[in-house]
């Protein structure tokens, strides 16, 4: 078979509307939760806990199962605030704690503590448990996590948006030929039929929508192909005239359809040549030149995992009997969805093996034209893939991007479909006013990239006629420092924005401020304003501080805020910026993500204090103003902060 404030709404409202219906007591609700987490029926699980936790919010078990269920289906970073606090309430609230502590951990980018949980687990086990084998498999892919989230690729993920994407899994993206129109497949509450099955999700059906001229995708259709079963896109070709599809029939079985002459309608699908068995074909292509075509099977192995094999086209029309893929491209673990490129020469595909983050990844192999060999596969790196599944790629006609099925945090459910477009260099022109150094000699510049999901970039050079320009990454945050000798007399953050144009040439003037700063400046003090202290009447704020990964306050935390909620009563005139800030461990969107958390929580408190909330402005600035060294604890800490700003007396 084939975390946003938006998801969060979307979940809000499908827990409130189921529980509606609910009239029982909170150990009917949690019994009947936990029957259905115990079935891996989380979606329908979640609502159930979920009540049971407004009642007993210290229901251990109610709240680590719902942990679990949140790591499944909605949202990770949820996942690891409920497991942390049910570990909290009762450490022995299941024997598989650790485990999912490290799973929670791992999919959150916490590599060390997802390793030392995943350790906890496997020394209690017996060497001869097989489940050993498991906790090690999820540790070598926590170090490759490690490994290539800090040597990120140089590609954008762009969530296709909730009018594609639901509560549900979407899957299996496919494109036209020119990308004007996708269908794609996914589990939502409407598929035909309604029915469920046994894992308590929706059967699949296909939908089409459609690229209006300003980008945006028309809501999704379904098309008339689906049956009440499994249905599943696979692959538009000849020219968008035939579509390979996934049927549930006898297991799983691949099928091929062809449009009407001078319509849109489709033929009756038809089983596709020799590859189909009594057994499970899970996916399949056929090469732009029509003469092979491969596809994902379990028929072949007793262990019953998804290996790739191919056939190939007879002068006569017929097809070859199926052989393995070589290369060393089947593992003992699943190989599944292969996409070959127009050329032939390049095989990506997804698998469980290999040199893998969690999940499924992406690989890619090229054949040697000479001797007809798949070189190693290969890791399409992060962020393309991440710790948990990412599969289905699927690249455009025209080769400028392609898509992707994924469960990861920022989406609107289970899995969402994505779209990557590589990102472009392009020449970034900084112009100066006439101000030069003390000494009229050229002013010096350094400029350095401040997101972590792209190669990283540091350049410097000398300012020539009042400018100079580089070459950066598009989709990212620059650093921009201009020096007079030691003396820093400039800094500023500078966005520049995603484009699929390469050399379109970016221009930003700079105002150098004159005199120079003082000799002793540094970057730090000219972008991020020291805010140790700052007396307005007798009102005296100082950052707060927080643990890696949270955002709670803790109880210095709230005796502070006291003491500013109480100067606050006493100036009623005054108003505040509450700004948030993270350390650079992890990805930078979790990190935006805990900073807007961390100055949430901090103006909740304030507000619960009796401050009003329209006095109280909330803002998050991810990673991007760090006020110490990232590469050390001490100045990671001084990182991971709220500060406040008054905006009004």
């Amino acid at each position: 078979m084939r975390n946003s404030t938006l998801r969060f709404f979307a979940l809000v409202f499908f827990i409130t509307s189921v529980g509606l219906a609910f009239s029982q007591s909170p150990k009917s609700l949690f019994k009947e939760g936990h029957r259905l987490f115990k079935l891996e029926h989380y979606r329908k699980a979640l609502p159930f806990l979920e009540k049971a936790i407004e009642s007993e919010p210290n229901n251990a078990e109610a709240v680590f199962e719902a942990g679990v269920c949140y790591l499944h289906r909605y949202s990770k970073e949820k996942a690891l605030e409920y497991i942390l606090k049910a570990y909290t309430l009762d450490s022995n609230v299941s024997k598989y704690i650790h485990y999912w502590l490290g799973r929670a951990y791992h999919q959150n980018y916490q590599y060390d503590k997802a390793i030392q949980e995943y350790n906890i687990y496997k020394s209690n086990l017996k060497k001869s448990d097989q489940r050993r084998k498991d906790v090690e498999k999820h540790i070598n892919q926590t170090n490759v996590a490690r490994e290539l989230t800090q040597d990120p690729e140089n590609f954008r993920v762009f969530n296709l948006g909730p009018v594609i994407n639901t509560l549900y899994s979407e899957h299996s993206p496919v494109t036209s030929k020119n990308d004007s129109l996708i269908l794609f497949t996914s589990r939502r509450h409407d598929v035909t039929g309604a029915k469920e099955d046994q894992d308590g999700e929706f059967f699949e059906d296909i939908y089409q929508s459609k690229k209006l001229p300003n980008g945006e995708w028309t809501a999704p259709e379904h098309i008339h192909l689906n049956t009440s079963g499994h249905d599943a896109s696979i692959q538009l070709l000849e020219n968008d005239t035939k579509l390979l599809l996934y049927r549930e029939a006898k297991g799983g079985d691949i099928f091929i359809t062809e449009k009407e002459p001078g319509t849109n309608n489709w033929k009756e699908p038809q089983k596709f040549a020799d590859i189909n068995t009594s057994d499970f074909e899970a996916d399949a292509f056929i090469t732009a030149d029509g003469k092979t075509a491969y596809f994902a099977t379990n028929h072949y192995k007793k262990v019953g995992d998804l290996d790739i094999y191919y056939i190939t086209k007879n002068d006569d029309g017929t097809w070859s009997e199926p052989k393995e893929l070589q290369g060393k491209i089947n593992t003992s673990e699943d190989e599944d969805a292969p996409f070959v490129s127009a050329d032939g020469k390049t095989l990506y595909f997804s698998s469980r093996g290999h040199k893998n983050m969690g999940g499924f990844d992406v690989f890619k192999s090229t054949k040697d034209s000479a001797t007809g060999n798949w070189s190693p596969p290969v890791n399409l790196g992060y962020p393309i893939n991440t710790p948990d599944d990412d599969v289905y790629y699927y690249i455009s006609h025209n080769g400028k991007k392609g898509y992707l099925s994924s469960y990861r945090e920022g989406g609107y459910g289970e899995k969402d479909i994505y779209e990557i477009a590589p990102i472009p260099f392009v020449p970034c022109t900084l112009k100066l006013n006439a101000c030069r150094g003390k000494d009229r000699n050229p002013l010096s510049y350094s400029v350095r990239s401040l997101k972590k999901t792209t190669k990283p970039i540091a350049l410097s050079g000398k300012v020539e006629n009042n400018k100079f320009t580089v070459r950066v990454l598009a989709d990212n945050t620059y650093r921009i420092a201009l020096y007079d000798g030691k003396d820093t007399v400039y800094a500023e953050n500078f966005e520049v924005a995603f484009t699929e144009e390469e050399n379109k040439t970016i221009e930003k003037n700079i105002e150098v401020p004159c005199p120079e700063l003082p000799p002793d400046t540094t970057i730090a003090d000219t972008v991020v304003k020291d805010t140790t202290i700052k007396p307005v009447a007798d009102i005296v704020l100082n950052p707060v501080y927080f643990e890696s990964g949270k955002a709670d306050l803790g109880k210095d935390t709230k005796a502070q805020l006291d003491a500013i909620s109480a100067a606050l009563k006493k100036n009623p005139s005054v108003e505040i910026e509450i700004s948030g800030h993270a350390d650079a461990m992890g990805p930078d969107n979790l990190n935006q993500v805990l900073s807007e958390k961390r100055a949430g929580s901090t103006m909740n408190y304030l507000v619960s204090k009796g401050i009003k909330k329209d006095r109280l402005k909330t803002k998050g600035y991810g990673e991007t103003r760090p006020m110490g060294d990232n590469e050390t604890d001490e100045g990671r800490a001084k990182n991971r902060r709220v500060e406040f700003q008054i905006i009004k007396k």
